[in-house]
C-alpha cells in the first residue's frame, strides 16, 4: 500500500487502523472525515505527502507518531484539537502551519520534531500541553497567540536554538521547566499577567542575562534560574509582591538594581559563593529583608546596595571585601551590629549614614579612607580603630 485516499462518506478513522504501514507514501483524507483515531498512522515511516479534509475536527493521540518521512503539514481550519503525541518524533517535519480553529495542542504533540524551525501558534489556541514541543532542537522562531491561558510544563524544554520568547499577557504562570535547557535563550519578555514562575522554569538557560519580572509576580520556584550564570541589572526590580527567592549557586554576578524595590522580600538572602561583586542598589528599598549572607570572595559592595533595608539588623562583611560603596547601608534604621572584614580599605561617603540603631563599630587596620559623613545620624558612642585613623571626610 503506497497511496491511500479515504473518500467521502467515512467520518471516523479508527484506532490503529493503518499503524505500521511503512510503505504508505501518499495519504489524502476526504472532507467527510471528522476524526482521526489514536495511533491511526503510527509508524507509517514512508509517508511523505499528507492532505487533510476540510471537516476534520480532531487528530487523535499518536496518530502520526514517528512518521519520519513527513516534511510539511497544514492543519485545516476545522481542527480544534491536536491530541497528545499526535506528531511525536516526526523528525523531518520542517514546515508546520496551524489553522485558526485549533484551541488545544496536546502533551508531546510535536515532541522531537527536530527539523522544525518556525512555530506560530494562532490566537485561537487556549492551551499547549506538557512537553508539546520538547526537544525541537532546530526551533529558532516562536510566536505565541494572545489567547493562551496555559503553556504546559516543559513545553519548550531543550529547544537549544531558540533565542527569544514573548509570553502573552493572558498566561498567568510560567510552568515547571518550561524553557529548561534552552541554552541560546537570551531574550524573554514576560506578559503582565504572570504571577508565578515554576521550578526549573529557566534552568540551564546559559545565555539568559536579563529578565524583567512583572509587578504581579508573587512566587518563584526552586531552581527557576539554576545554571543561569548571571543575574543582570534590574532583573527583579520593583517586584513588590515577590516574597522570597533562592539565588542559584551557579550565579557568579549580581547586577545593578536586581532586587531594588522588592518591598515584600522577607527573611535572609544568601549570596552564592561564586559571586565577586554586588552591584549598585542591588537590594535598595527591600524594607522587609531581615538578613543577608555575604560570602568570602565578594570584593566590592556597590553604592546603595542595601540602602533603605530598614529591617536589616546584622551585617557581616567578609575579609575578601575591599570596598564598601557610597550609601551602601544608608538608612538601614534597624541595623545594630556590623562586622567589617579586615580586607576593607575604603568606606564610601554616607555608607552607614542614618543607621540610627548603630552604637559601635570597629574599623580594620587596612582602611585608608572613610568618605564624607559615612556614619552621620547614627547612635555611635564607640569607634575602635585597629590601626591608625585613616583620612576622614567631613
Amino acid at each position: 500500500l503506497t497511496t491511500l485516499e479515504i473518500g467521502n462518506g467515512l467520518t471516523n478513522i479508527g484506532l490503529s487502523s493503518f499503524q505500521g504501514c511503512s510503505s504508505l507514501a501518499n495519504l489524502k483524507i476526504g472532507n467527510s472525515v471528522t476524526q482521526i483515531g489514536d495511533y491511526a498512522f503510527l509508524n507509517c515511516t514512508g509517508l511523505t505527502n499528507l492532505v487533510f479534509g476540510g471537516s476534520l475536527g480532531r487528530i487523535g493521540a499518536g496518530a502520526f507518531t514517528s512518521c519520519v518521512g513527513l516534511t510539511n503539514i497544514v492543519i485545516p481550519e476545522s481542527v480544534t484539537n491536536i491530541a497528545g503525541m499526535a506528531f511525536y518524533n516526526c523528525a523531518n517535519l520542517a514546515n508546520l502551519e496551524f489553522g485558526s480553529g485549533v484551541t488545544d495542542i496536546g502533551a508531546e504533540a510535536f515532541r522531537d520534531c527536530t527539523s522544525l524551525t518556525d512555530i506560530k501558534i494562532p490566537d485561537s489556541v487556549i492551551q499547549i500541553g506538557n512537553n508539546a514541543f520538547q526537544r525541537c532542537t532546530g526551533l529558532t522562531n516562536l510566536v505565541l497567540g494572545n489567547s493562551l491561558t496555559r503553556i504546559g510544563s516543559g513545553a519548550f524544554i531543550s529547544c537549544e536554538m531558540l533565542s527569544a520568547a514573548t509570553i502573552p499577557d493572558s498566561v498567568p504562570r510560567i510552568e515547571d521547566a518550561l524553557f529548561s535547557g534552552c541554552t541560546r535563550l537570551a531574550d524573554v519578555q514576560l506578559g503582565s499577567g504572570i504571577t508565578s514562575i515554576g521550578n526549573s522554569a529557566f534552568a540551564s538557560c546559559t545565555s539568559l542575562t536579563a529578565i524583567i519580572l512583572p509587578e504581579g509576580v508573587t512566587a518563584i520556584g526552586n531552581y527557576a534560574f539554576s545554571n543561569c550564570d548571571t543575574i543582570s541589572a534590574g532583573a527583579f526590580n520593583s517586584c513588590k509582591n515577590l516574597i522570597g527567592i533562592a539565588i542559584p549557586e551557579s550565579v557568579n554576578s549580581i547586577g545593578n538594581s536586581v532586587f531594588q524595590g522588592c518591598t515584600s522580600l522577607t527573611g535572609t538572602i544568601v549570596i552564592p559563593e561564586g559571586v565577586t561583586d554586588i552591584g549598585t542598589y542591588t537590594f535598595q528599598g527591600c524594607i522587609n529583608l531581615t538578613g543577608i549572607t555575604i560570602p568570602e570572595g565578594v570584593t566590592a559592595i556597590g553604592s546603595g546596595a542595601f540602602a533603605n533595608c530598614t529591617s536589616l539588623t546584622d551585617v557581616v562583611i567578609p575579609n575578601s571585601v575591599t570596598d564598601i560603596g557610597t550609601y551602601a547601608f544608608t538608612a538601614c534604621s534597624s541595623l545594630k551590629n556590623v562586622l567589617i572584614g579586615d580586607g576593607v580599605t575604603s568606606i564610601g561617603g554616607e555608607a552607614f549614614s542614618s543607621c540610627s540603631q548603630l552604637k559601635s563599630v570597629t574599623i580594620p587596620a587596612g582602611v585608608t579612607y572613610i568618605g564624607n559623613v559615612a556614619f552621620r545620624y547614627t547612635s555611635l558612642s564607640e569607634v575602635y580603630f585597629k590601626g591608625d585613623a585613616p583620612a576622614l571626610g567631613y
